[in-house]
């Protein structure tokens, strides 16, 4: 990285980078933009990628880019965000008077053909469980042919079970009685919904079809 070759804009500003940390170096495009801007990069690393996101930021440091890792931003001139819808009220709140580009929740698409084997749908199972509420990887909506087969598909999820949380397991509870209680058709995977609804779900431990 040649930070010296960069132009500075007329008035660098002090722009800070609030990382999610539903993957490594989620934040890194971020960090990249604001340095390639010829501003002053302020990163807060998320809890679950610290030490890999802090030894970046010393790395382009001394390589002479003007960056440090802490663990609040003080007085920004500008936000940079990406988290869940919640955290995004509250940093929308905490750093209101100054500009802010804040991403909340993401959620994916899978497209099924019904030829998928079983190896397919546990690995599609992963992305529906392991990763929940965790970004793009997230999977919540699946698009499937007419007369697709769901109890095929429900049985063969069943041993991603033990990858859920204890939380998730709440969140399914309370879904499943809420249906129940507004009469919705779902079909009830055991620890999860499915329910027919071309938008994305509402609900968590839900997926819709």
């Amino acid at each position: 990285l040649d930070t010296h070759n960069i132009t500075p804009p007329i008035d660098p500003k002090n722009v800070g980078v609030i990382c999610a940390g539903n993957i490594p170096l989620a934040g890194f495009f971020d960090v990249m933009c604001v340095l390639a801007a010829g501003h002053r990069c302020v990163v807060k690393p998320s809890s679950k990628d610290t030490p890999l996101m802090v030894a970046l930021c010393n790395f382009l440091r001394e390589c002479g880019a003007p960056i440090e890792s802490v663990h609040n931003i003080q007085q920004p001139n500008a936000v940079i965000a990406s988290g869940s819808d919640m955290a995004m009220s509250a940093i929308g709140s905490t750093y209101g008077s100054v500009p802010t580009l804040l991403r909340g929740h993401r959620s994916s698409v899978a497209v099924l053909n019904g030829g998928e084997t079983e190896e397919e749908i546990l690995s599609l199972g992963e992305d529906m469980f392991r990763y929940n509420s965790l970004g793009c990887r997230n999977i919540t909506l699946l698009w499937v042919p007419e007369g697709y087969d769901l109890e095929r598909f429900v049985l063969t999820l069943q041993p991603k079970r033990q990858i859920v949380s204890s939380k998730y397991v709440g969140n399914y509870r309370q879904a499943k009685a809420t249906a129940i209680l507004m009469g919705e058709s779902v079909v009830d995977g055991g620890f999860f919904l499915l329910q027919h609804n071309p938008t994305f779900p509402t609900r968590l431990a839900q997926v819709n079809i």
